[in-house]
């Protein structure tokens, strides 16, 4: 995967500011999967995309989590998940000063929305705040969208837009992150798309 010019010493920043982030760079430059039209979640559901994304393995994601990205880390990153059971986290880590939150049962809205805020802040972002809580459709299971903003600690503006569903004691989250100018604005109605797509069953 390539990133343009310009903005290289943009992906530098905030490869300094996000720690986490910064292995799973590691794993990405090894290589990913070119994929675009149907894809496939696990066993849980399928999305459609648009445009071809890469879809990269990273070690530090709990296996129930796909990683997809068009211009590589710190420029647009898109977080599937199959399905995370009671107890289970988006990120695998054994560091005691940046625990991940867990799944935990029969979650509220506002608690789904607090995983994700939580989950970001343990990515190495700063300021991670939700807004614009909102009803939404995960195929056809109720589920909850939401916006989200957060800073690298050199100042670098984080948005994002996440849509979590609970089904069968299991958290779906689709989350997607990018700098906010730029990046952000040109990828959010593709994403959204992506959100539409799904096929979940209730």
């Amino acid at each position: 995967m390539s990133i343009s010019r310009p903005f290289k010493r943009l992906a530098s920043r905030a490869m300094r500011g996000v720690a986490i982030v910064a292995l799973m760079t590691i794993s990405a430059c090894a290589g990913g999967t070119l994929v675009t039209g149907p894809f496939k979640v696990g066993q849980a559901y399928n999305v459609t995309l648009q445009k071809t994304w890469s879809s990269v393995p990273l070690f530090d994601l709990n296996r129930e989590v796909k990683y997809l990205t068009i211009d590589g880390p710190f420029l647009n990153n898109f977080y599937l998940t199959e399905g995370l059971a009671v107890g289970r986290s988006v990120v695998r880590t054994t560091r005691k000063s940046r625990p991940m939150p867990v799944v935990k049962t029969d979650m509220s809205e506002t608690e789904m929305a607090e995983f994700v805020v939580d989950t970001v802040a343990a990515f190495g972002y700063e300021g991670v705040t939700s807004d614009n809580l909102r009803p939404a459709k995960f195929g056809s299971a109720d589920a909850v969208r939401f916006d989200l903003s957060a800073k690298t600690d050199e100042g670098l503006e984080i948005k994002g837009i996440s849509q979590v569903a609970m089904v069968g004691g299991k958290l779906h989250v689709m989350l997607f992150l990018a700098p906010g100018e730029h990046f952000f604005p040109t990828m959010v109605g593709d994403v959204e798309q992506v959100f539409a797509s799904a096929d979940l069953r209730q």
